[in-house]
């Protein structure tokens, strides 16, 4: 995440703003405030998921699963590219009963992100 110009204090100032007219809309909340209705309805939203219990938890958890995602990613584009280059290596009866080399690193490498869990 950036750097934000908008203080927590002004960002809580604001949600409260908006849960205090019930009938209102973020738009007009947010015209009152000065600032562009789409922002304050992110506000709004990370304020109630940080409010909902457990919320710190399922946070760092939502955290550490996108960034084995992008890991797992990263390595299966790097691997589907060697398996493309590696696969005349392989001998054609091995290549057939498991697959291509590069389906063989991409277990190898799924396991071990599995196992740094």
């Amino acid at each position: 995440m950036g750097t934000s110009k908008y203080s927590p204090e002004f960002r809580a100032d604001a949600v409260a703003l908006d849960h205090a007219s019930p009938g209102g809309t973020y738009a007009s909340a947010a015209k009152d405030v000065g600032i562009n209705h789409e922002t304050l309805r992110i506000w709004v939203r990370d304020a109630e998921t940080a409010a909902r219990p457990g919320a710190v938890e399922a946070t760092a958890m939502e955290k550490e699963n996108r960034q084995l995602r992008a890991r797992l990613c990263a390595s299966d584009l790097a691997f589907r590219r060697l398996g493309r280059s590696a696969t005349p290596l392989v001998e054609p009866r091995l290549r057939h009963a498991q697959g291509t080399a590069g389906d063989a690193v991409r277990n190898v490498v799924h396991g071990l992100l599995v196992a740094d869990r």
